[in-house]
Protein backbone atom coordinates (compact mmCIF):
# COMPACT_ATOMS: atom_id res chain seq x y z
CA UNK A 1 0.00 0.00 0.00
CA UNK A 2 1.72 3.42 -1.14
CA UNK A 3 0.72 6.06 1.30
CA UNK A 4 0.70 9.79 -0.04
CA UNK A 5 3.84 11.73 -0.17
CA UNK A 6 4.85 13.71 2.64
CA UNK A 7 3.48 17.22 2.50
CA UNK A 8 6.11 19.46 1.57
CA UNK A 9 6.80 22.59 3.22
CA UNK A 10 3.97 25.40 3.22
CA UNK A 11 3.90 28.35 0.95
CA UNK A 12 4.19 30.92 3.34
CA UNK A 13 0.66 33.12 4.05
CA UNK A 14 0.06 36.77 2.62
CA UNK A 15 1.77 38.91 4.98
CA UNK A 16 1.33 42.64 5.95
CA UNK A 17 4.82 42.85 5.98
CA UNK A 18 5.28 43.57 1.71
CA UNK A 19 2.67 46.90 2.11
CA UNK A 20 5.00 48.41 5.33
CA UNK A 21 6.57 50.16 2.65
CA UNK A 22 3.02 51.77 1.45
CA UNK A 23 1.41 52.04 4.72
CA UNK A 24 4.72 54.33 5.40
CA UNK A 25 4.48 56.31 2.68
CA UNK A 26 0.82 56.91 3.41
CA UNK A 27 1.56 57.75 6.88
CA UNK A 28 3.07 61.75 6.27
CA UNK A 29 -0.26 62.29 4.53
CA UNK A 30 -2.40 61.16 6.62
CA UNK A 31 -0.80 63.58 9.32
CA UNK A 32 -0.85 66.42 6.70
CA UNK A 33 -4.59 65.86 6.31
CA UNK A 34 -4.64 66.32 10.16
CA UNK A 35 -2.53 69.00 10.45
CA UNK A 36 -4.87 70.80 8.11
CA UNK A 37 -8.15 69.73 9.55
CA UNK A 38 -6.98 71.21 12.83
CA UNK A 39 -5.85 74.58 11.10
CA UNK A 40 -9.42 74.60 9.40
CA UNK A 41 -10.86 73.83 13.11
CA UNK A 42 -9.14 76.75 14.59
CA UNK A 43 -10.13 78.65 11.71
CA UNK A 44 -13.82 78.06 12.01
CA UNK A 45 -13.61 78.35 15.55
CA UNK A 46 -12.07 81.86 15.21
CA UNK A 47 -14.88 82.76 12.59
CA UNK A 48 -17.60 81.78 14.80
CA UNK A 49 -16.46 84.25 17.87
CA UNK A 50 -16.04 86.52 15.59
CA UNK A 51 -19.15 86.00 14.44
CA UNK A 52 -20.37 85.80 17.58
CA UNK A 53 -18.61 89.27 18.55
CA UNK A 54 -20.05 90.50 15.64
CA UNK A 55 -23.74 89.54 16.31
CA UNK A 56 -23.04 90.89 20.14
CA UNK A 57 -22.06 94.41 18.38
CA UNK A 58 -25.14 94.48 16.11
CA UNK A 59 -27.28 94.03 19.18
CA UNK A 60 -25.60 96.51 21.70
CA UNK A 61 -25.88 99.42 18.50
CA UNK A 62 -29.24 97.89 17.57
CA UNK A 63 -30.80 98.50 21.07
CA UNK A 64 -28.43 102.25 21.78
CA UNK A 65 -29.64 103.98 18.53
CA UNK A 66 -30.60 107.04 18.73
CA UNK A 67 -33.19 106.49 17.18
CA UNK A 68 -36.14 104.08 17.25
CA UNK A 69 -35.67 101.01 15.02
CA UNK A 70 -37.99 97.74 14.70
CA UNK A 71 -37.65 94.59 12.32
CA UNK A 72 -41.12 92.88 11.48
CA UNK A 73 -41.52 89.65 9.46
CA UNK A 74 -43.24 88.81 6.22
CA UNK A 75 -46.83 89.37 7.73
CA UNK A 76 -46.32 92.45 9.56
CA UNK A 77 -45.33 91.50 12.89
CA UNK A 78 -43.05 92.73 15.12
CA UNK A 79 -40.11 90.66 15.28
CA UNK A 80 -37.40 92.93 17.73
CA UNK A 81 -37.42 96.65 18.48
CA UNK A 82 -35.01 98.78 20.24
CA UNK A 83 -35.39 100.85 23.42
CA UNK A 84 -35.99 103.82 21.33
CA UNK A 85 -39.01 102.39 19.63
CA UNK A 86 -40.59 101.01 22.73
CA UNK A 87 -40.31 104.57 24.00
CA UNK A 88 -42.31 106.11 21.25
CA UNK A 89 -44.44 103.43 20.66
CA UNK A 90 -45.35 102.19 24.04
CA UNK A 91 -46.20 99.30 25.99
CA UNK A 92 -48.62 98.41 23.14
CA UNK A 93 -45.72 97.55 20.76
CA UNK A 94 -43.99 94.59 21.81
CA UNK A 95 -42.52 91.17 20.03
CA UNK A 96 -45.08 89.19 18.34
CA UNK A 97 -47.37 92.22 17.85
CA UNK A 98 -48.80 93.49 15.03
CA UNK A 99 -47.31 96.60 14.32
CA UNK A 100 -50.52 98.26 12.70
CA UNK A 101 -52.23 97.50 16.23
CA UNK A 102 -49.30 99.71 17.76
CA UNK A 103 -50.37 102.55 15.86
CA UNK A 104 -53.27 105.02 16.04
CA UNK A 105 -56.46 104.39 13.47
CA UNK A 106 -55.86 107.26 11.56
CA UNK A 107 -52.38 106.46 10.45
CA UNK A 108 -52.53 103.02 9.75
CA UNK A 109 -53.38 103.25 6.08
CA UNK A 110 -50.63 105.23 5.50
CA UNK A 111 -48.15 103.19 7.47
CA UNK A 112 -49.86 100.24 5.62
CA UNK A 113 -48.99 101.82 2.07
CA UNK A 114 -45.80 102.59 2.97
CA UNK A 115 -44.73 99.40 3.66
CA UNK A 116 -46.52 97.78 0.61
CA UNK A 117 -44.61 100.41 -1.27
CA UNK A 118 -41.34 99.72 -0.01
CA UNK A 119 -40.09 103.02 -1.66
CA UNK A 120 -37.32 103.72 0.94
CA UNK A 121 -39.06 107.03 1.47
CA UNK A 122 -39.99 108.51 5.32
CA UNK A 123 -44.07 109.23 5.73
CA UNK A 124 -45.12 111.20 9.01
CA UNK A 125 -47.87 109.41 11.35
CA UNK A 126 -49.66 110.98 13.26
CA UNK A 127 -49.53 109.24 17.23
CA UNK A 128 -51.67 109.49 20.45
CA UNK A 129 -51.49 112.47 21.81
CA UNK A 130 -49.59 113.62 25.06
CA UNK A 131 -50.07 115.52 28.16
CA UNK A 132 -48.74 118.16 26.29
CA UNK A 133 -50.43 117.37 22.76
CA UNK A 134 -50.37 115.96 19.65
CA UNK A 135 -47.37 113.75 18.88
CA UNK A 136 -45.69 112.86 15.32
CA UNK A 137 -43.41 110.25 14.20
CA UNK A 138 -41.54 109.78 11.04
CA UNK A 139 -40.95 106.18 9.76
CA UNK A 140 -38.48 104.95 7.21
CA UNK A 141 -38.48 101.80 6.03
CA UNK A 142 -35.84 99.87 4.35
CA UNK A 143 -36.68 96.36 2.96
CA UNK A 144 -34.15 93.22 3.33
CA UNK A 145 -36.77 90.79 2.12
CA UNK A 146 -34.98 89.03 -0.59
CA UNK A 147 -32.09 88.18 2.46
CA UNK A 148 -34.06 87.58 5.52
CA UNK A 149 -38.02 87.97 4.35
CA UNK A 150 -38.45 91.45 6.88
CA UNK A 151 -38.73 94.99 6.94
CA UNK A 152 -36.51 96.96 9.25
CA UNK A 153 -38.37 100.46 10.17
CA UNK A 154 -36.24 103.43 11.26
CA UNK A 155 -38.64 106.04 13.69
CA UNK A 156 -37.66 109.12 14.63
CA UNK A 157 -40.10 110.91 16.51
CA UNK A 158 -40.45 114.65 14.90
CA UNK A 159 -42.93 115.96 17.72
CA UNK A 160 -40.86 118.24 18.92
CA UNK A 161 -40.22 119.75 15.09
CA UNK A 162 -43.32 119.47 14.39
CA UNK A 163 -44.67 121.74 17.24
CA UNK A 164 -42.38 124.34 17.02
CA UNK A 165 -42.50 124.04 12.99
CA UNK A 166 -46.62 124.79 13.84
CA UNK A 167 -45.84 127.40 16.14
CA UNK A 168 -43.38 129.31 13.59
CA UNK A 169 -46.56 129.47 11.42
CA UNK A 170 -48.41 130.50 13.62
CA UNK A 171 -46.50 133.22 14.52
CA UNK A 172 -45.44 134.24 11.23
CA UNK A 173 -49.69 134.46 10.27
CA UNK A 174 -50.29 136.70 13.00
CA UNK A 175 -47.50 138.79 11.68
CA UNK A 176 -48.38 138.84 8.42
CA UNK A 177 -52.24 139.82 9.51
CA UNK A 178 -50.06 142.75 11.85
CA UNK A 179 -48.13 144.32 9.13
CA UNK A 180 -51.63 144.31 6.74
CA UNK A 181 -53.58 146.04 9.40
CA UNK A 182 -50.47 148.05 9.58
CA UNK A 183 -49.95 148.63 6.32
CA UNK A 184 -46.27 147.31 6.27
CA UNK A 185 -44.44 145.09 3.93
CA UNK A 186 -41.04 144.48 3.19
CA UNK A 187 -38.68 144.19 0.67
CA UNK A 188 -35.00 142.87 0.11
CA UNK A 189 -32.30 143.37 -2.24
CA UNK A 190 -29.70 140.79 -3.55
CA UNK A 191 -26.57 142.71 -4.96
CA UNK A 192 -24.93 139.12 -6.13
CA UNK A 193 -27.56 138.10 -8.45
CA UNK A 194 -29.13 141.35 -8.78
CA UNK A 195 -32.78 140.51 -7.87
CA UNK A 196 -35.12 142.52 -6.13
CA UNK A 197 -37.89 141.40 -4.04
CA UNK A 198 -41.03 142.84 -2.57
CA UNK A 199 -43.39 141.16 -0.11
CA UNK A 200 -47.35 141.42 -0.66
CA UNK A 201 -48.03 144.48 1.20
CA UNK A 202 -45.34 146.26 -1.00
CA UNK A 203 -46.71 145.12 -3.75
CA UNK A 204 -50.19 145.95 -2.99
CA UNK A 205 -48.60 149.94 -2.04
CA UNK A 206 -46.73 150.39 -4.97
CA UNK A 207 -50.40 149.42 -6.88
CA UNK A 208 -48.38 146.14 -9.03
CA UNK A 209 -49.42 142.69 -8.62
CA UNK A 210 -47.14 139.92 -6.32
CA UNK A 211 -44.34 138.97 -8.60
CA UNK A 212 -43.74 142.26 -10.83
CA UNK A 213 -41.24 143.85 -8.59
CA UNK A 214 -38.14 145.92 -10.23
CA UNK A 215 -35.08 146.32 -10.15
CA UNK A 216 -33.34 148.53 -7.76
CA UNK A 217 -33.18 151.30 -10.50
CA UNK A 218 -36.93 150.91 -10.98
CA UNK A 219 -38.02 150.90 -7.40
CA UNK A 220 -36.42 154.35 -7.02
CA UNK A 221 -37.97 155.25 -10.28
CA UNK A 222 -41.67 155.04 -7.90
CA UNK A 223 -40.25 157.90 -5.62
CA UNK A 224 -41.62 161.15 -6.47
CA UNK A 225 -38.96 163.64 -8.48
CA UNK A 226 -37.09 165.81 -6.14
CA UNK A 227 -36.40 165.85 -2.65
CA UNK A 228 -37.90 161.92 -2.37
CA UNK A 229 -35.76 160.39 -5.30
CA UNK A 230 -32.72 162.58 -4.75
CA UNK A 231 -32.61 161.14 -0.62
CA UNK A 232 -33.71 157.84 -1.48
CA UNK A 233 -31.15 157.28 -4.33
CA UNK A 234 -28.21 159.20 -1.49
CA UNK A 235 -29.85 156.41 1.41
CA UNK A 236 -29.20 153.84 -0.90
CA UNK A 237 -25.75 154.72 -2.10
CA UNK A 238 -24.38 155.23 1.61
CA UNK A 239 -25.38 151.92 2.50
CA UNK A 240 -23.82 150.16 -0.35
CA UNK A 241 -20.69 151.64 -0.30
CA UNK A 242 -20.59 152.61 4.33
CA UNK A 243 -23.27 150.02 5.41
CA UNK A 244 -25.21 152.58 6.37
CA UNK A 245 -28.80 152.16 7.88
CA UNK A 246 -31.40 154.34 6.89
CA UNK A 247 -34.89 155.37 7.95
CA UNK A 248 -36.52 157.97 5.27
CA UNK A 249 -40.38 159.37 4.92
CA UNK A 250 -40.78 159.62 1.24
CA UNK A 251 -43.21 160.66 -1.23
CA UNK A 252 -43.75 157.65 -4.11
CA UNK A 253 -45.74 158.09 -7.14
CA UNK A 254 -47.80 153.99 -7.75
CA UNK A 255 -48.90 152.54 -10.85
CA UNK A 256 -52.06 154.01 -10.80
CA UNK A 257 -50.67 157.42 -10.47
CA UNK A 258 -51.24 157.86 -6.54
CA UNK A 259 -49.03 159.81 -4.92
CA UNK A 260 -48.36 157.94 -1.25
CA UNK A 261 -45.94 158.81 1.70
CA UNK A 262 -44.13 156.31 2.84
CA UNK A 263 -41.53 155.44 5.31
CA UNK A 264 -38.80 152.99 3.92
CA UNK A 265 -36.24 151.68 6.65
CA UNK A 266 -33.10 149.92 4.97
CA UNK A 267 -30.04 147.76 6.34
CA UNK A 268 -26.74 146.38 4.49
CA UNK A 269 -25.53 143.74 4.75
CA UNK A 270 -21.72 143.51 3.78
CA UNK A 271 -19.13 140.53 3.79
CA UNK A 272 -15.69 140.20 2.12
CA UNK A 273 -15.96 144.22 1.93
CA UNK A 274 -18.51 144.41 -0.26
CA UNK A 275 -22.30 144.94 0.12
CA UNK A 276 -24.07 141.46 -0.37
CA UNK A 277 -28.27 142.18 0.68
CA UNK A 278 -30.05 145.32 1.22
CA UNK A 279 -33.34 144.71 3.42
CA UNK A 280 -35.78 146.54 5.27
CA UNK A 281 -39.28 147.56 5.72
CA UNK A 282 -42.06 149.72 3.55
CA UNK A 283 -44.84 151.01 4.91
CA UNK A 284 -47.85 152.95 3.91
CA UNK A 285 -47.88 156.63 6.35
CA UNK A 286 -49.94 158.30 4.20
CA UNK A 287 -53.03 158.68 6.54
CA UNK A 288 -50.74 159.34 9.36
CA UNK A 289 -48.73 161.91 7.05
CA UNK A 290 -52.25 163.68 5.91
CA UNK A 291 -53.56 163.67 9.06
CA UNK A 292 -50.47 165.69 10.87
CA UNK A 293 -50.34 168.02 7.90
CA UNK A 294 -54.42 168.79 8.42
CA UNK A 295 -53.69 169.13 12.12
CA UNK A 296 -50.62 171.59 11.49
CA UNK A 297 -52.71 173.67 8.53
CA UNK A 298 -55.76 173.70 11.34
CA UNK A 299 -52.78 174.83 13.99
CA UNK A 300 -51.78 177.21 11.67
CA UNK A 301 -54.75 178.81 10.49
CA UNK A 302 -56.01 178.81 13.79
CA UNK A 303 -53.05 181.06 15.06
CA UNK A 304 -53.35 183.41 12.46
CA UNK A 305 -57.07 183.81 12.81
CA UNK A 306 -56.16 184.92 16.97
CA UNK A 307 -53.61 187.18 15.66
CA UNK A 308 -55.85 188.56 13.36
CA UNK A 309 -58.37 189.27 16.25
CA UNK A 310 -55.66 190.72 18.34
Amino acid sequence: MKHPPAPGPRPPEPSALPEAPAAAEALPSIELYQIELAQQNEELREAREELARSLRRYADLYERAPVGLLTLDSHGTIVQLNRAARAQLGAQAAPGQPLLGAVPPPSRDTLREALARDTGQTVTLELEPDDAGARWMEVGVASARDVAGVDVLALNDVTRQRRVETELRRTQDILALSNRIARIGHWEANLMAPRLHWSEVTCEIHGVQPGQEPDLEGAIAFCTEGPSRDRFRAALAAAIERAETFDLELQIRSACGDVVWVRVIGIAEHAHGRCQRLYGTFQDIDTRMRLERARLAQGQAEAASRAKSE
